[in-house]
């Protein structure tokens, strides 16, 4: 076994054969193979859109779980762009992808119904192989070691899963019914100022505070992600994977809650002042701890320096000129 292959031995192990990923892919393998002509479209039912048949409840935790499934087989498409899988993957890990991607029930679950174009990329990758020309950044393996490590910094933050799933129309409600947050809710308290400074200051941190909290959390792995991103310039494919690795919440970001985005910032330095320390805490070290805390007005100068970063950085990170050169190997460019 070579260093390639143990790799992808980790990578299975860890994202998919211990994580969610393996009760996806248990469950959808179970649905296509079940004989019973009874369950036919059990698939399609279970990926189906969201309306006019809302997801809940146990339907929703399996639709999570196959959300997993799907971005561990993008994983393993950007992992073979960055060399640090075979540029070409071995006949089981390529005939999986093409079974769970390529099965027709499961094709418009992230092709239309919630366009994720990584899976699409991925599927044809594995149907067609890698493009010719593309270069496999061979010698810089470190750029999916930052991924995986920019990734993992908010695979288990809740603040961010909320903002997240506020952005895939999940919406949260309380024990009677009540809706308490959803994307629009966000969009709102980001265009007021009073309703944003509310949130921030309710210490009970109801799930609309956490997706507020969320948001300016995924702008500073947004920040960060730029970064990794202009470290790969040389590599424009990998690049591209990387980028749409995220795409699906990328363009809903830049499609749903720009313009909210932009109001938001407008507000930022007064609201977030008072919430530094928690926001964007220092590391706990003695030389820290002997430092004197920060006046109010400097305190509310390096929030405003912060979010003024953050916003230009976001700015630029939902450019969909990322998307470009796995468009044009799908379109045959």
């Amino acid at each position: 076994m070579n260093n390639q292959q143990r790799n992808l031995a980790s990578l299975t192990s860890e994202y998919k054969d211990n994580s969610k990923a393996a009760k996806g892919y248990t469950l959808l393998r179970g649905m296509m193979n079940d004989p019973n002509p009874a369950h036919l479209g059990k698939v399609a039912h279970l990926l189906r859109y969201h309306a006019p048949i809302g997801v809940y409840d146990e339907e929703l935790k399996q639709r999570f779980a196959v959300d997993q499934l799907i971005e561990y087989y993008n994983l393993c498409f950007v992992g073979a762009l960055a060399g640090f899988l075979p540029a070409t993957l071995d006949a089981d890990t390529t005939r999986e992808i093409k079974s769970i991607l390529g099965h027709h029930d499961v094709k418009p679950y992230y092709s239309q119904y919630y366009p994720y174009y990584l899976a699409s990329v991925t599927l044809h990758y594995a149907t067609h192989g890698p493009a010719k020309d593309w270069e496999i950044a061979r010698n810089s393996t470190g750029l999916f070691y930052n991924f995986l490590m920019l990734n993992r910094s908010i695979k288990h933050d809740k603040d961010i899963e909320v903002f997240l799933n506020l952005l895939d129309h999940v919406a949260y409600t309380a024990p009677d019914g009540k809706r308490i947050a959803d994307i629009a809710m966000l969009m709102n308290a980001l265009k007021s100022k009073e309703q944003m400074g509310a949130l921030l200051a309710d210490h009970t941190r109801p799930a609309l505070a956490k997706a507020l909290y969320g948001f300016f959390k995924f702008g500073e792995f947004l920040s960060n992600f730029k970064t990794l991103l202009d470290k790969s310039e040389s590599y424009p494919a990998l690049q591209s994977a990387m980028w749409l690795y995220h795409g699906y919440y990328l363009d809903r970001l830049g499609a749903e809650v720009k313009t909210a985005f932009l109001d938001g910032f407008k507000h930022i330095a007064d609201n977030l002042a008072a919430n530094y320390t928690e926001l964007f805490p220092e590391p706990e070290d003695e030389d820290d701890q002997e430092e004197e805390q920060l006046s109010a007005d400097e305190q509310k100068e390096n929030v405003l320096a912060i979010m003024s970063r953050m916003r230009d950085n976001i700015l630029y990170v939902l450019q969909p000129r990322y998307k470009e050169p796995l468009e044009r190997y799908c379109n045959g460019g």
